[in-house]
């Protein structure tokens, strides 16, 4: 988020938890002031709004116009029960034409119950085919690197990056 506020662009961000964001401030330096807007704790900083609350709030009035999306962590932290329902919200605030960036993970899910959970590419199809194009443009073996995931017992682990387009 930091990388593309500092190219110049504004960027929202969505958190429900208050203690990440504050972290998140914290730790990258971000003096950001904090008001409430409709049901968000809002902090703000130079081209950088953090909404913190429930994603299923947001709205296009809320948002405006999304130039682009990036899901880095928010699709690999649902439950499997709240996927369709959180790709169908993102889908409902985007114009067509809106370019999305989705990372995910993929390890065995029997090795570790998440978040972050595993999404296997079909379940990225099934979940965003309705509305996006999609195309898969990277994957990675991550594990040497992810000391973290290592530890709780992840013996294979893939990060995958998706192009999406919305319909």
């Amino acid at each position: 988020m930091l990388w593309l506020r500092d190219q110049g662009f504004s960027v929202v961000g969505v958190e429900l938890s208050a203690t990440a964001l504050e972290a998140f401030c914290m730790e990258n330096g971000v003096p950001a002031r904090r008001r409430v807007r409709d049901d968000f704790d809002v902090y703000e900083a130079a081209n950088l709004e953090l909404m913190r609350g429930d994603f299923f709030q947001v709205t296009v009035a809320l948002l405006g116009r999304v130039a682009a999306v990036y899901d880095r962590a928010a699709l690999i932290s649902w439950a499997p029960e709240l996927r369709a329902p959180y790709v169908e919200h993102l889908a409902g605030l985007l114009r067509s034409g809106t370019p999305m960036l989705l990372i995910t993970l993929e390890y065995p899910q029997s090795q570790m119950s998440g978040p972050p959970f595993s999404v296997e590419r079909d379940e990225v199809e099934r979940l965003y085919s309705p509305h996006f194009e999609l195309r898969e443009i990277a994957r990675q073996d991550i594990l040497a690197a992810d000391a973290r995931l290592r530890s709780r017992g992840i013996t294979e682990l893939s990060e995958v990056s998706y192009q999406l387009v919305r319909l």
